[in-house]
Parts: structure tokens; C-alpha cells; sequence
């Protein structure tokens, strides 16, 4: 259950310190990160890119591209999808 701080102290006129869980007062940061759990979220982001790249080289051929206009397809929404969740990454782990 979030409560007030115990020590907490105000950081500006009228400002309220931040709730938190354990006690102490959040000074607006992510926890940081430990190496085991950023290589699972790595391998997460690597699978669901591969899988987005796979579903557009699939579609780009059937919607009758050729393999290379396919593989170019699916090469760049890889990118793109990479690209776009190392970025979620970074912003919810605040770059720790």
C-alpha cells in the first residue's frame, strides 16, 4: 500500500514528496536494471522483431514482390521494430 514517507522532505515550495511503496522518497527514477533481467527483455525484443519481420516478408511475397523486394521489407520493419521498442526500453527503464 503506498503511504507517505516518513523522511520525507519537500523539494520546492508546497510540493509534496512522491508516494512510494517501501518508504523512502522516490526521487523520480526507475529501479535500475540487472544484467539478467535486460538480456531477457533483449531476447523478448529480438524474438517479436524477427516475428514482425517474418509476417511482412510474408505478406510483402504474397501481395506478389519479389524475394528480394520481400526480404528488403522485412529486413526494414526489423529494424523499425527494434529500433521503436529499445527506445519503450530506455524510456521505462530511465536508462539505467
Amino acid at each position: 500500500m503506498l503511504a507517505w514517507p516518513k523522511k520525507a522532505s519537500l523539494r520546492g515550495r508546497g510540493r509534496q514528496p512522491d508516494l512510494i511503496s517501501n518508504g523512502e522518497v522516490c526521487d523520480g527514477k526507475a529501479p535500475p536494471v540487472n544484467a539478467s533481467t535486460r538480456l531477457l527483455w533483449l531476447a523478448v525484443i529480438l524474438i517479436f522483431s524477427l516475428m514482425v519481420a517474418a509476417a511482412a516478408a510474408l505478406l510483402s511475397r504474397a501481395g506478389g514482390d519479389g524475394p528480394a523486394a520481400a526480404m528488403f521489407k522485412g529486413g526494414a520493419s526489423f529494424g523499425a521494430t527494434v529500433l521503436v521498442l529499445f527506445a519503450i526500453f530506455y524510456f521505462a527503464t530511465a536508462g539505467s
